[in-house]
């Protein structure tokens, strides 16, 4: 069975907006090659749209809603009751944790995520899920552990 990684809104907004490396782009390869079922949440794309609709900028915020789609390769958890109540209890264990992270941490423990893919190091994942930042060592062992 092909693991299971959470992408995390950050990391969407790198690949549109950003300059991503070549080991982030190696990641996203070899996701949509198969060697990885992707996941994400429903409130990732309330979260990227913003911008873009602020700027009137329609060609990017179609770009998301392209990337952010469901298909073969992506899945999209959707913000239902189960994945809030589990946003409050992550929330409960850690009061700092804002709203948005603990819904994005609940949806990639229902979603049996193993991986969670982030740049924002202030959210924690429970084992034994891991979170892995856009760091090269980082990067580097997701590939070859997806390789």
């Amino acid at each position: 069975m092909a693991p299971r990684i959470y992408i995390d809104t950050n990391i969407f907004i790198t690949l549109v907006e950003g300059s991503p490396t070549p080991s982030l782009t190696e990641v996203i390869a070899l996701v949509e090659s198969g060697k990885a079922l992707a996941f994400t949440s429903d409130l990732t794309i309330a979260e990227v749209l913003v911008h873009p609709y602020a700027d009137g900028d329609d060609a990017r915020a179609q770009a998301y809603i392209d990337m952010i789609s469901p298909n073969e390769v992506m899945r999209i958890v959707p913000v239902e009751r189960e994945v809030l109540i589990r946003a409050a209890r992550l929330r409960s264990l850690r009061r700092s944790l804002k709203l948005p992270d603990a819904i994005h941490a609940a949806s990639a423990e229902l979603a049996d995520c193993g991986i969670f893919l982030s740049n924002d190091a202030d959210i924690e994942v429970r084992g034994p899920m891991q979170r892995v930042g856009l760091e090269e060592d980082d990067l580097q062992a997701l590939i070859a552990f997806l390789a």
